[in-house]
């Protein structure tokens, strides 16, 4: 805030406000489309069963690799400098989602997620620079593993939670595909009434790109 003063009387004149916003940020992994509507028609089987779970719409689909929280406006472009000098060092490399499976069990769903098959060490190593890189502008270092998974939905009550845990159960080995990690993305979460909807902050900018051996 800057209050401006009349040169003649000194009296404060006029109140000017250079406000900042925060946005909620997280850094993520886009998927093909094709992979998507793999995954999507099989949630659409687990939709089926009326159990209550807060279902991922397919458009939000991804795989995430460390969530920011609220972040300041002007340190959007600091934390982008950092991802695009981390992620420029590794080559692009091949994944594959594969399964379904549950937090904590399968035998007790809190979180539905799909599983990585392909591609889960490079993954690993990912984000683990990308943790790296934003602790230098002031983001804590994750404490746990970084377990690389899609979330398909979240249980919010335990109605028929039976016969959710038997379809996960009927379709835990599918198979939605490979895709090739060539880019990560910062991705914005803007809350609404009816949901959250994403932005991408970083299209095609934060590129893998050191040449494989």
């Amino acid at each position: 805030m800057q209050v401006i003063y009349n040169s003649r009387t000194q009296e404060p004149e006029n109140v000017v406000c250079f406000c900042s916003y925060t946005m909620r940020l997280f850094i993520a992994i886009p998927l093909p489309d094709e992979v998507r509507d793999r995954v999507a028609a099989v949630q659409e089987r687990l939709k089926k069963v009326p159990a209550d779970v807060a279902w991922v719409r397919s458009e939000k689909f991804h795989l995430t690799l460390k969530f920011l929280g609220e972040v300041p406006d002007e340190k959007v472009a600091p934390v982008a400098d950092v991802l695009s000098a981390a992620v420029r060092k590794f080559a692009p490399f091949a994944a594959s989602l594969h399964g379904l499976g549950a937090f904590p069990s399968m035998c007790s769903p809190r979180v539905v997620w799909v599983g990585i098959r392909d591609g889960r060490q490079p993954l690993a190593e990912l984000a683990e620079a990308v943790d790296g890189a934003l602790q230098a502008v002031g983001f804590a270092r994750e404490q746990r593993p970084y377990s690389a998974h899609l979330t398909l939905g979240r249980v919010r009550s335990p109605g028929n939670l039976d016969a959710l845990v038997k379809r996960l159960a009927l379709l835990k080995d599918s198979l939605f595909g490979a895709f090739t990690v060539d880019h990560i993305d910062i991705i914005r979460s803007i809350m609404h009434p009816q949901g959250s909807e994403y932005q991408s902050l970083a299209p095609g900018i934060l590129r893998l790109c050191r040449r494989s051996d």
